[in-house]
């Protein structure tokens, strides 16, 4: 059986997506914020949305994404 890939998006892909994202807006910024993450780490949409203040080392600038999410 055949499987179809989706073709990875480029960054340039990325650039313009956010390009038409107003930093104005807190919603449109929380959407650019999550679409850099995503774009940056590689972290899933589900892992993501259960991130709390608890996984951020703000010292060290890391994500900590263990098990529990």
């Amino acid at each position: 059986m055949d499987e179809v890939f989706k073709e990875r998006a480029t960054e340039k892909n990325s650039t313009l997506l956010l390009s038409e994202i107003s930093l104005i807006d807190y919603f449109q910024l929380s959407d650019a914020t999550a679409i850099l993450l995503i774009w940056q780490t590689g972290v899933r949409l589900k892992a993501l949305s259960s991130l709390t203040a608890n996984h951020v080392d703000f010292d060290s600038g890391l994500l900590n994404c263990s098990g529990d999410i």
